[in-house]
């Protein structure tokens, strides 16, 4: 089943034409199969689903692996560092140190 998802995928886009889709046959199928096993739990842009991503691990760091998170890498993008600062998971005196990543 696995394979045949793929192989539908890949049809997907191949069709693709600059930034549009060209909906096929292949994909409409793979698409009907597909909603019924999808959990949508997330609503809102890339950016900030990013952002809460990051901080469910984080609130659940300590919990699931007895650690504390006290860098983050991260590619420029700002949001995520000032968002997981605000939350203050670990309490007020432990500070997150942001790293740059040059992609």
């Amino acid at each position: 089943k696995k394979s045949r998802n793929r192989q539908l995928v890949n049809a997907r886009k191949q069709r693709k034409v600059g930034h549009s889709l060209i909906n096929c046959p292949e994909y409409e199928t793979w698409k009907v199969n597909h909603l019924p096993n999808c959990d949508n739990n997330f609503t809102g842009s890339a950016g900030m689903m990013e952002v809460e991503a990051a901080q469910v691990m984080w609130r659940r760091s300590v919990s699931r692996n007895k650690l504390q998170y006290t860098g983050l890498l991260s590619d420029g993008d700002a949001k995520m560092f000032i968002e997981l600062t605000k939350i203050k998971q670990y309490g007020e005196d432990i500070q997150i140190e942001k790293k740059e990543c040059i992609n």
